[in-house]
């Protein structure tokens, strides 16, 4: 009888939130805990991730609600109408690029090993590209790099 009750509490355990014991199939796997079992049951660590602000299923949630679209698409026509170009040149590069008439290459900053992006400093003239990786794009759009004295390239088609 003993044995028979200490088999059945080696696979049961108490959940710190609500503190009821479950069976083991109550509670998610977890390989870093000492049983391999995470320390609160199912439906506590549901009811915790519901109730996350950060949890990216409540953010899709929030994105889904029509006046969070009305936002979105009104942001995003006023951009666009602010700054035609810009979706302009990004279409061209991408077009290039799954062409392959244009191939990615390293910034132009020296000593930076960094994947480039394609910077414009001039959108009317689509030609003209400049190299530069994420974090010295950003730097030039912030006005902490003089873009005058990057090395620019200029595309042959």
């Amino acid at each position: 009888m003993i044995a028979l009750f200490l088999s059945n509490m080696s696979k049961t355990k108490v959940c710190f939130k609500c503190n009821k014991r479950k069976y083991l199939k109550g509670f998610y796997k977890h390989s870093a805990m000492r049983d391999g079992y995470l320390n609160k049951c199912k439906i506590c660590a549901r009811k915790e991730s519901r109730n996350n602000p950060n949890n990216k299923a409540n953010n899709r949630r929030r994105e889904q609600k029509p006046e969070r679209k009305r936002k979105q698409y009104l942001y995003n026509k006023q951009r666009r109408s602010k700054h035609p170009n810009i979706r302009k040149m990004r279409s061209w590069i991408n077009n290039l690029f799954r062409l392959g008439k244009l191939k990615r290459e390293l910034c132009v900053i020296r000593g930076c090993k960094g994947i480039a992006q394609a910077h414009h400093p001039d959108y009317r003239k689509k030609r003209l590209i400049i190299w530069l990786c994420f974090q010295h794009h950003r730097d030039v759009h912030k006005g902490k790099i003089d873009q005058r004295d990057l090395s620019r390239e200029v595309l042959p088609f």
